[in-house]
Formats: structure tokens, sequence, C-alpha cells
């Protein structure tokens, strides 16, 4: 694929080497216009492939790194460990308006509700970092007009 982070292990001739942002330098950096989005922040289910630093340190470096928290956020509580850890990173190292919410939800429609909530519950986040997850970042990663994003909240 494309995007590596986007690839799941289960995919023929997965590894785990691919889940390494550090393969996406090239991409975004021939096409700085586009942003790019890394799946479930790049994290892998494997100890030895943690790529965390890796992925706060690029989305540092590059304006069209973004990542989302799709199905980390409502699966076990290891995966939402691991995403509160993250977005507690982020918010540290000043890259908090490059995470997106995603449900990346197919099978089960109640875990889009459990992931929203999980986003609206966080203690350790603020109303105004709370609505940048759960929108604004999304309308910036998307270049919505002011006119588009003005549509999204007509009464």
């Amino acid at each position: 694929g494309i995007v590596p982070e986007s690839i799941y292990k289960n995919y023929p001739n997965y590894s785990f080497e691919y889940a390494n942002p550090a393969t996406l330098k090239p991409l975004l950096e021939e096409w700085p216009n586009v942003n790019f989005n890394a799946a479930h922040f790049g994290i892998s289910n494997h100890k030895d492939y943690d790529f965390e630093d890796e992925m706060i340190s690029m989305m540092s470096v590059y304006d069209n790194l973004y990542v989302d928290i799709g199905a980390t956020a409502w699966g076990n509580s290891e995966g939402t460990d691991k995403t509160t850890s993250f977005i507690k990173r982020a918010i540290n190292e000043g890259v908090e308006n490059k995470i997106l919410y995603a449900s990346d939800e197919m099978v089960w429609p109640d875990a889009v509700r459990v992931s929203i909530d999980y986003i609206k519950n966080a203690d350790f986040l603020t109303v105004q970092q709370k609505k940048k997850i759960l929108y604004w970042n999304a309308a910036t990663y998307l270049k919505l007009s002011d006119e588009e994003v003005a549509s999204h909240f007509r009464p």
C-alpha cells in the first residue's frame, strides 16, 4: 500500500517494518501540499515495532502528516491506554492539531458512540482539545472552506 500505516498485519507479505513512519518521508516530501493520514496513529500490536516516538517526531517536522485514533478508542483497555498515552504526548509535543477522530467502524455500529464518548469523557483533554479532535483538526486536514465549515453548523 501507498500509506504503510494503513496496511494490516494479516495482509499478504505484511512486515512490521512497514509501520515505521520513516517510510512515509518520500511521499511527504514529494507532495508537501497533500495531507496524509497515518491510520491508528501508526501503532503496532507488536512490542518490538512501537514507533510512537518516530510518529510524534515526524508530525512535528511534516505539516502534511496527520494521525487518526480509529479503532484505538473503542477496543480493549490496552488500545485505549495507548491512545491516551499518545494523545498526551502529542499535546506535550505541540502536535495536538494533527490528531483526527476516526471511528474505523464497519461491523459494530455501537463502537462509534463508544469512541466518541472516549474523547468527550477524557478528563485529560480540555473542551477545546476535544473539539479539535472531533472536528476542527479534520476541517483543516480536509482543507474545508469557511463556507463548508459554516454549513456544518447551520441551524
